[in-house]
Protein backbone atom coordinates (compact mmCIF):
# COMPACT_ATOMS: atom_id res chain seq x y z
CA UNK A 1 0.00 0.00 0.00
CA UNK A 2 3.00 2.38 0.72
CA UNK A 3 4.07 1.73 -2.71
CA UNK A 4 0.94 2.69 -4.37
CA UNK A 5 0.59 5.98 -1.92
CA UNK A 6 3.77 6.90 -2.77
CA UNK A 7 3.20 6.40 -6.86
CA UNK A 8 -0.03 8.58 -6.03
CA UNK A 9 2.12 11.48 -4.32
CA UNK A 10 4.79 11.38 -7.26
CA UNK A 11 2.84 10.81 -10.31
CA UNK A 12 1.65 12.60 -13.54
CA UNK A 13 -0.74 10.91 -14.47
CA UNK A 14 -3.38 10.20 -11.91
CA UNK A 15 -5.45 8.69 -14.37
CA UNK A 16 -2.62 5.52 -14.25
CA UNK A 17 -4.17 5.02 -10.76
CA UNK A 18 -7.99 5.45 -11.18
CA UNK A 19 -7.49 3.03 -13.78
CA UNK A 20 -6.81 0.29 -11.07
CA UNK A 21 -9.70 1.76 -8.54
CA UNK A 22 -12.80 -0.43 -10.39
CA UNK A 23 -10.96 -3.52 -10.50
CA UNK A 24 -9.08 -3.31 -6.58
CA UNK A 25 -12.85 -2.72 -4.78
CA UNK A 26 -16.30 -4.47 -4.48
CA UNK A 27 -17.57 -2.01 -6.88
CA UNK A 28 -18.23 -2.38 -11.11
CA UNK A 29 -20.01 -0.21 -13.47
CA UNK A 30 -23.60 -1.25 -14.67
CA UNK A 31 -24.92 1.31 -17.06
CA UNK A 32 -25.14 4.67 -15.63
CA UNK A 33 -24.51 3.59 -11.93
CA UNK A 34 -21.62 2.23 -9.62
CA UNK A 35 -22.99 -1.31 -7.97
CA UNK A 36 -21.55 -3.08 -4.65
CA UNK A 37 -20.87 -6.64 -5.46
CA UNK A 38 -19.97 -8.61 -2.36
CA UNK A 39 -18.90 -11.49 -4.28
CA UNK A 40 -16.50 -10.24 -6.24
CA UNK A 41 -13.01 -10.52 -5.65
CA UNK A 42 -10.61 -7.59 -6.10
CA UNK A 43 -7.58 -7.47 -7.63
CA UNK A 44 -4.46 -6.92 -5.94
CA UNK A 45 -3.52 -2.94 -6.14
CA UNK A 46 -0.02 -3.50 -6.17
CA UNK A 47 0.31 -6.31 -8.91
CA UNK A 48 -2.23 -4.21 -10.99
CA UNK A 49 -0.87 -0.93 -10.84
CA UNK A 50 2.82 -2.82 -12.06
CA UNK A 51 1.08 -3.93 -14.69
CA UNK A 52 -1.06 -0.57 -15.82
CA UNK A 53 2.06 1.13 -15.37
CA UNK A 54 4.08 -1.75 -17.86
CA UNK A 55 1.33 -1.13 -20.35
CA UNK A 56 1.54 2.69 -20.54
CA UNK A 57 5.85 2.84 -20.60
CA UNK A 58 4.74 0.03 -23.87
CA UNK A 59 2.64 2.77 -24.96
CA UNK A 60 5.52 5.18 -24.56
CA UNK A 61 7.72 3.80 -26.35
CA UNK A 62 5.47 2.64 -29.14
CA UNK A 63 4.87 5.69 -29.67
CA UNK A 64 8.06 6.88 -29.71
CA UNK A 65 9.28 4.78 -32.02
CA UNK A 66 6.43 6.03 -34.75
CA UNK A 67 7.36 8.75 -36.75
CA UNK A 68 4.29 10.16 -38.47
CA UNK A 69 4.20 9.33 -41.93
CA UNK A 70 1.89 12.39 -42.96
CA UNK A 71 0.33 15.45 -40.88
CA UNK A 72 -1.94 15.54 -37.94
CA UNK A 73 -4.64 18.21 -37.84
CA UNK A 74 -6.77 18.91 -34.58
CA UNK A 75 -9.94 20.79 -34.89
CA UNK A 76 -11.78 21.32 -31.51
CA UNK A 77 -15.41 22.54 -32.08
CA UNK A 78 -18.88 21.35 -32.62
CA UNK A 79 -18.89 18.53 -34.99
CA UNK A 80 -21.74 19.86 -37.15
CA UNK A 81 -20.26 23.12 -37.78
CA UNK A 82 -16.32 22.30 -38.27
CA UNK A 83 -14.40 23.68 -41.34
CA UNK A 84 -13.09 21.36 -44.10
CA UNK A 85 -10.33 19.21 -42.60
CA UNK A 86 -7.14 20.94 -44.39
CA UNK A 87 -5.94 17.65 -45.04
CA UNK A 88 -8.81 17.25 -47.11
CA UNK A 89 -8.00 15.18 -50.31
CA UNK A 90 -4.86 13.80 -49.24
CA UNK A 91 -4.42 9.46 -49.79
CA UNK A 92 -4.98 7.52 -46.45
CA UNK A 93 -7.25 10.22 -44.78
CA UNK A 94 -8.60 9.57 -41.59
CA UNK A 95 -11.43 11.92 -40.06
CA UNK A 96 -11.93 10.84 -36.20
CA UNK A 97 -14.79 12.80 -33.79
CA UNK A 98 -14.18 12.38 -30.34
CA UNK A 99 -16.85 13.55 -27.71
CA UNK A 100 -16.62 13.49 -24.21
CA UNK A 101 -18.92 12.44 -22.73
CA UNK A 102 -20.25 9.95 -25.54
CA UNK A 103 -23.95 10.66 -24.42
CA UNK A 104 -24.01 13.78 -22.62
CA UNK A 105 -27.93 13.71 -21.58
CA UNK A 106 -28.17 10.16 -21.44
CA UNK A 107 -26.21 9.70 -18.27
CA UNK A 108 -25.12 10.68 -15.02
CA UNK A 109 -21.50 10.15 -15.67
CA UNK A 110 -21.02 11.92 -11.91
CA UNK A 111 -22.71 8.50 -10.53
CA UNK A 112 -20.42 5.51 -12.66
CA UNK A 113 -17.57 7.49 -12.33
CA UNK A 114 -17.77 8.82 -8.54
CA UNK A 115 -14.74 5.86 -7.96
CA UNK A 116 -12.46 7.71 -9.48
CA UNK A 117 -13.36 11.18 -8.39
CA UNK A 118 -9.95 13.59 -8.75
CA UNK A 119 -7.49 11.70 -7.54
CA UNK A 120 -5.06 14.19 -8.76
CA UNK A 121 -5.26 16.46 -5.20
Amino acid sequence: MQEILQFHRESQSPQVLDSILEPCSYTSKDGQFLRLRREKIPANPTELLRERVRIVEQDIARVLGRRLQSPAVALLGDARALPESPLEGQPNLVITVITSPPYVNRYDYTRSYSLEGDSSQ
